[in-house]
Order: structure tokens, then sequence, then C-alpha cells
């Protein structure tokens, strides 16, 4: 569970939004192959990002010593960006609408 986990290394996923709403790092997997859509596309710069193992790696460990040097810039982009939650059902059929 997200709630059991340190951080998430991830490329494209369904889960990719639910965990960054957990507040925790992630480290996105990078790949020129795959189009990201806006919404990830915004969310980037407050995620770690990787382009090889190697920066996977050198992630970890820099998270692992100086912590979750994110941290901050990723509360406040949760807390501004998902901040209103009216009319959830509309959202998700018009960002549906804006994908297709």
């Amino acid at each position: 569970t997200f709630k059991e986990t340190d951080l998430l290394i991830t490329d494209i996923s369904s889960i990719m939004m639910p965990y960054y709403l957990s507040g925790k790092p992630m480290i996105f997997c990078n790949s020129d192959e795959i189009e990201i859509c806006p919404t990830y596309k915004d969310l980037l710069p407050t995620m770690y990002v990787a382009n090889s193992w190697d920066d996977v790696m050198n992630i970890v460990e820099r998270i692992r010593v100086e912590g979750d040097y994110m941290y901050e810039k990723r509360i406040k982009m949760i807390k501004s960006y998902f901040s209103d939650f009216s009319k959830p059902s509309k959202k998700i059929v018009d960002k549906l609408v804006e994908l297709a």
C-alpha cells in the first residue's frame, strides 16, 4: 500500500496521481517514446526525474542522505492544483473529453 512505502519509482502509470497526492517522493522514469499529458507536465517540476538507472540510484541515495528536498514544492502544488474538489464528475468527464 502507499502508506507503507517510502517512495515510488515509475514511468507513466495509473497509480501516479493517487501516489502523488500522498505527498511522498516519486521518481519518474522519463522516456522520449511516451507523450506526457498536460497535467503530468505541470507536476513534473515537483517530481524527481530519472533518465537512466544511474539517475534513479543517485536520486534514491540523495533522498536517503539529504531527505526529500522537493517535499515543500510538492505539497504546495497539491494544495494549489488540487484545491477545488467541487463537481468531480464533471471534471472527470471534461478531462476524458480533453484527452480523447
